[in-house]
């Protein structure tokens, strides 16, 4: 049973692995493709398990537990790049995961770090693959550089997870086929809706900025926050409800913001004051 788990994990696309290729695609400034393909490999290697020992059956652990064998996210395995991992997490999280398993934290952090540094792995051209394939077989086999690819197993995962991004991140349908109320628009970390907001707050443009936001971006809190300024701000409350309308109807901009949107300090200095008294 043990094992079963181990292999549903790594050879199926699930909520951990598609939320991690869309951070992949946000943070490092990946294409779908690309994400996709990156988190499918890591899914079949690890599970995306932080702690995870290769070999035959499920395991979990430290550094130290895992022996010769592969640790955590890509399976870095004994020698250089094992011993660069724990120096890594050393340095910048003050932990040794010789003694102390390692997280998601440190996982991802090195990979940030490693994949764009690492000897014959060209992280430029990666990062604008268009084929899914190519960039599943490039990522496998520059990057990771597993003992058995079973590359076909890779691919079918990458192409089922690009499948979920496609479905829940509405900025990569094409215009022409675009059937939600809101505007197609794309934005990114270097490209925030703050200044359109400011400069044309139009009903539809504040409702496409909240819709993209649940969940889309990195930073989606600060970008609800700044659609929910735009409301208050231009008091289109009305006309923002009604373009943000959902199977055709209208949907209450408050509710909807306030169902994902974290309003405390651990994102903003203060609380953010999002009540109907504040839209008024």
């Amino acid at each position: 049973m043990i094992r079963l788990k181990g292999l549903l994990f790594e050879n199926e696309a699930n909520t951990d692995s598609i939320a991690w290729a869309k951070k992949f695609q946000t943070d490092l400034g990946l294409t779908p493709e690309a994400a996709a393909a990156m988190a499918a490999n890591i899914q079949h290697e690890s599970g995306f398990i932080p702690n995870r020992i290769q070999g035959n059956q499920f395991k979990t652990g430290t550094m130290a537990d895992s022996g010769k064998l592969g640790y955590s996210w890509a399976q870095w395995t004994f020698g250089p790049r094992k011993k660069s991992f724990r120096k890594f997490v050393l340095d910048k999280f003050n932990t040794d995961i010789n003694k102390q398993s390692a997280t998601n934290s440190h996982a991802y952090a090195f990979l940030k770090y490693e994949v764009k540094n690492y000897p014959g792995f060209n992280f430029n051209k990666f990062k604008q693959s268009t084929n899914i394939e190519s960039a599943t077989e490039q990522f496998c086999l520059k990057y990771e550089q597993p003992g058995k690819p079973a590359l076909a197993t890779r691919i079918a995962i990458a192409r089922e997870i690009l499948n979920k991004i496609k479905l829940l991140n509405p900025t990569q349908s094409p215009k022409s086929k675009q059937t939600t109320p809101y505007i197609d628009v794309t934005y990114s970390k270097d490209n925030p809706p703050y200044i359109d907001l400011l400069k044309n707050p139009r009903a539809e443009l504040i409702a496409s900025v909240i819709k993209q936001s649940k969940g889309i971006f990195n930073d989606y809190e600060a970008w609800a926050e700044a659609a929910f300024m735009a409301i208050k701000t231009n008091s289109k409350y009305a006309e923002v409800n009604k373009s943000l309308r959902q199977d055709g109807i209208p949907q209450d901009a408050y509710e909807y913001v306030k169902s994902f949107m974290n309003t405390g300090t651990k994102y903003h200095k203060q609380a953010i004051d999002i009540s109907y008294k504040s839209l008024r």
